[in-house]
């Protein structure tokens, strides 16, 4: 059967000391919307997959470069939808490029894998060592408001991070057969049905795990953060889609201001709404 195949190339560049769109390549499926300009808003861009969701044997590829000196953020337009597959698994592959003094956000909503549903998903991340990065991926398993649960099925998320050219991170967290099961097990997700990871880049960072942990006991949610050198890595479960994207939103937020300290307008992506 034919398959469907989206790719976008996306670079930023400083110009006149305002960050400008440089490269947009747009190929298949994959479209990208430039927000409008708003004073008080940092330079956004939207990502499209026209197909509304993806199954087996489709693949979805971007590649965004942040240039020196750039602030943007990077969103989609809205959740991403993983669909019932026959065998094979659906890609989505992200290379996320960082230029020295450029601050990158990587903000796409979250991504929900239905029942027999494949997905492989990959980030591979290029900083410099003076550069930034707040960058955010999330999985619903099934719509639980509709009493919706994933039997069977296979969900993949791999990360690999460099800083100044040294791998400083590499994680793969896989879910398959009965993943629903396996989220219930007390040492994976607990009978959480929706998580997140949520990685912050920033050089010399001040400790900021214990306001992260904060935001998690203050909204009564599940998860953890830990420094490993220049990265601070948080990992969030809920019960639902609409707790997770509470906290990870106060988190963000949160984030993004240490991140661009003089900025003083709205920080989350229009599309998060």
């Amino acid at each position: 059967m034919q398959r469907s195949r989206g790719e976008i190339r996306l670079s930023f560049k400083n110009r006149d000391g305002l960050t400008a769109l440089d490269e947009l390549y747009q190929s298949g499926s994959g479209k990208v919307k430039i927000a409008r300009a708003e004073q008080g808003r940092l330079k956004e861009a939207v990502i499209i997959n026209t197909t509304g969701g993806l199954t087996d044997g489709d693949v979805f590829v971007a590649r965004v470069h942040w240039r020196k000196d750039t602030t943007a953020i990077v969103t989609t337009q809205a959740a991403e939808r993983i669909y019932l597959s026959r065998q094979g698994n659906a890609e989505i592959h992200s290379r996320l490029i960082v230029d020295e003094g450029a601050s990158a956000m990587w903000l796409p909503q979250e991504t929900i894998l239905f029942d027999g549903g494949r997905l492989k998903r990959t980030n591979t991340i290029e900083i410099a060592g003076n550069a930034s990065l707040i960058a955010v991926e999330s999985c619903t398993f099934g719509r639980t408001a509709m009493g919706e649960i994933v039997g069977q099925g296979y969900f993949s998320d791999g990360w690999q991070i460099r800083v100044g050219g040294k791998l400083v991170f590499a994680d793969r967290f896989e879910l398959s057969d009965d993943i629903q099961q396996r989220l219930n097990h007390p040492a994976i997700a607990n009978g959480a049905s929706a998580l997140a990871t949520i990685i912050h880049v920033v050089p010399n960072a001040v400790e900021i795990c214990d306001a992260i942990r904060e935001i998690i006991s203050d909204d009564s949610a599940i998860g953890g953060c830990s420094s490993l050198g220049p990265l601070t890595i948080t990992r969030l479960f809920g019960k639902n889609a609409h707790e997770l994207r509470t906290t990870t939103m106060r988190i963000l937020e949160l984030l993004m201001a240490r991140t661009v300290p003089d900025h003083s307008g709205p920080l989350l992506p229009r599309v998060w709404g």
